[in-house]
């Protein structure tokens, strides 16, 4: 049978002992005295809670150096690829149906997505109120709030010899409440020889490496190390 909740009579401002906490609502009244309930906190409860505060207090000074939103909501976020390429330029993503597997967080609550979700330049989907498309519109299964996600398919660009090892945007999101926070290559990338100009299609960077060989020029050709960030614009 669970303990019934100790009430004290206090009139005015109270103090209430260590890890206890006393709260009261406008019912709480007898004989014009407002009665104060006193429930006991677990110490490990209020350290969970400063630790809570304390990492929230983290991401609002890190929010602060990325660009504001504009004033509609929207923010371009920039996908950038770093590879090593060997004998091979021209790395570009191939298609209106190519796969962009992302994990997107939500701008309203912070729910990160457990699984790969994909979106793709052929798909549009329309927004509430008349407000234009997106490539993907979903409610957040944690908040309720509805986010979306475009590809700016003007920000398209493939990844070439002289970016060797270096940082270089291949495409821009418009995000509204959805931020992309991990991405998956895998199948649907091409290439070609710098030489030979022989077209390399469906490469799969799912392992962050690929290999082939060029029979024209007669030499090996492959991509290694393919890592990625995200910048917002």
């Amino acid at each position: 049978m669970a303990k019934r909740l100790k009430t004290t009579k206090c009139m005015g401002r109270f103090r209430q002992k260590p890890r206890k906490l006393r709260y009261a609502n406008n019912s709480n009244y007898k004989n014009d005295v407002m009665i104060r309930k006193e429930a006991y906190v677990h110490k490990s409860v209020m350290e969970e809670l400063k630790r809570i505060i304390d990492d929230s207090e983290i991401t609002k000074e890190d929010d602060a150096l990325w660009p504001p939103p504009d004033r509609v909501g929207r923010q371009k976020i920039a996908l950038q690829l770093k590879a090593t390429l060997e004998n091979v330029t021209n790395l570009r993503p191939v298609g209106e149906d190519f796969r962009w597997y992302l994990k997107m967080k939500c701008g309203n609550c912070g729910e990160i997505s457990e699984k790969w979700q994909y979106i793709r330049l052929m798909d549009s989907v329309a927004l509430k109120g008349g407000r234009g498309s997106a490539s993907m519109v979903q409610k957040c299964k944690l908040c309720s709030r509805e986010n979306s996600i475009e590809i700016l398919s003007s920000t398209i660009k493939s990844y070439n010899v002289e970016d060797n090892e270096k940082f270089k945007t291949i495409v821009e999101f418009e995000c509204r409440g959805l931020e992309p926070v991990d991405f998956q290559p895998q199948a649907g990338f091409a290439a070609e020889g710098v030489e030979s100009r022989t077209i390399f299609s469906d490469i799969n960077l799912q392992e962050k490496d690929w290999t082939d060989y060029d029979e024209k020029a007669q030499e090996s050709v492959g991509i290694y190390e393919v890592t990625h960030q995200f910048v917002k614009c």
